[in-house]
C-alpha cells in the first residue's frame, strides 16, 4: 500500500534548487512575457513544418514513428556521453507552485530520481525493470542505492545499450553519479550487463511477470505510436507496480502546452486510459518542477 505523496515538497525544493540561477513570481510581467515568446516559438515552428513538414524526429504526417526515435537516439547516445550530459550547462524555463525559474536543465533528471527512489522506498520491490532506460542514468544511480533489489532494463537503442554498459564498467562512473544520490549510497555503479537488453517498448523481451515494478522516465513520451501495446507490455511484465513519469494528457490539457505535446508528436494517453491496459492508478501527481512548455506526471499504477 502506497502513503502518497512520494517526496515532501521540502526534498523537491532541496534537490531542485541547487540548479536553479533566477526565480520570478507566477504571473509576474516577466513570466507572462516568457510565456508569449513561447508562443511565439511555437507559431515559427509551426509556420515552417507546414511548409516543410520533415522534422528530423516527425514523419510527413507528423508523427514521432518508432524509426525516426532510433535515428535521433542513436545519434544522441553515441555522441553525448554521461559526463558530458551531467555536466551541460543547458538552461530551460521551469514553473512549479508559485515561482518560475530559470534553472540547468539536467535538474529536471534529479528530481525524477527523487521520485523514482522514494517511490521504490515504499514498494520495497526484489527486481525492477527500466523500459527505454537510454544511456542508463536511472538505472546506475538505483544500483547504487538498492543494492538488493534485481535491475533490468530493455531500451530500443544499440547505443543506449552500448552506453550504459559502457559507464557500468568504468569504475568513474560511481563518484561521477554519487552526487545524484538522493538516499544512502550501499555499492558501485554496476549493473549485471546480461540484463541491458536492446528491444522495443511494444514487444519487450522480457517473460511475463518476471519483475516486482516496470518503471519508464521520458520513455514513453517517444512512444505515442505505439502507446496501447507499449502500455500492455509494461503490465504484461511486472507483478505488482508500473511507474511512470511522463506527459499525460492530464497536465497538458489546452495552451501552450497542449499545442507543444501535438507539434512534437509526444505521448497523449490521459491517466484514466491506464485501465484499459490492465494498470489501476494508485498515485498521481505533477507536483514539482516541469518545464513551461509542457509537463510530466509521476503516475503508479498497480497491475490489476
Amino acid at each position: 500500500m502506497l502513503a502518497g505523496p512520494v517526496a515532501t515538497h521540502q526534498e523537491i525544493e532541496t534537490v531542485f534548487a541547487r540548479y536553479v540561477s533566477r526565480r520570478i513570481p507566477r504571473g509576474s510581467p516577466e513570466h507572462r512575457e516568457q510565456l508569449a515568446l513561447q508562443s511565439a516559438k511555437l507559431d515559427k515552428r509551426e509556420r515552417a513544418e507546414s511548409q516543410r513538414p520533415h522534422s528530423p524526429w516527425l514523419d510527413m504526417t507528423g508523427a514521432r514513428t518508432v524509426d525516426r526515435v532510433v535515428a535521433g537516439y542513436e545519434r544522441a547516445w553515441s555522441t553525448v556521453s554521461l559526463g558530458e550530459q551531467l555536466g551541460s550547462a543547458k538552461q530551460a524555463w521551469f514553473e512549479w507552485q508559485d515561482d518560475v525559474m530559470t534553472a540547468r536543465a539536467i535538474g529536471r533528471k534529479h528530481v525524477h530520481q527523487l521520485l523514482l527512489v522514494r517511490a521504490l522506498e515504499q514498494i520495497r520491490p526484489d527486481s525492477v525493470a527500466e523500459v527505454g532506460f537510454g544511456n542508463g542514468f536511472n538505472l546506475l544511480l538505483l544500483a547504487m542505492q538498492f543494492p538488493g533489489v534485481a535491475l533490468a532494463g530493455v531500451e530500443l537503442t544499440r547505443a543506449g545499450v552500448d552506453a550504459a554498459r559502457r559507464s557500468s564498467r568504468d569504475p568513474r562512473t560511481t563518484a561521477l553519479l554519487e552526487p545524484l544520490a538522493v538516499s544512502t549510497v550501499h555499492r558501485l555503479a554496476a549493473l549485471d550487463q546480461d540484463r541491458l537488453l536492446q528491444g522495443r517498448g511494444d514487444a519487450l523481451p522480457l517473460r511475463a511477470k518476471s519483475v516486482d515494478v516496470a518503471f519508464t522516465t521520458l520513455a514513453l513520451e517517444q512512444m505515442d505510436g505505439v502507446r496501447d501495446q507499449a502500455l500492455r507490455e509494461l503490465a504484461r511484465i511486472a507483478r505488482r507496480y508500473v511507474v511512470m513519469i511522463e506527459p499525460f494528457r492530464d497536465w497538458n490539457p489546452d495552451g501552450i502546452r497542449r499545442r507543444y505535446i501535438e507539434g512534437q508528436g509526444y505521448f497523449d494517453a490521459r491517466v484514466a486510459d491506464l485501465q484499459a491496459a490492465g494498470l489501476n492508478p494508485v498515485l498521481a501527481t505533477a507536483d514539482f518542477p516541469n518545464k513551461i512548455s509542457f509537463h510530466v506526471g509521476l503516475v503508479i499504477a498497480a497491475v490489476a
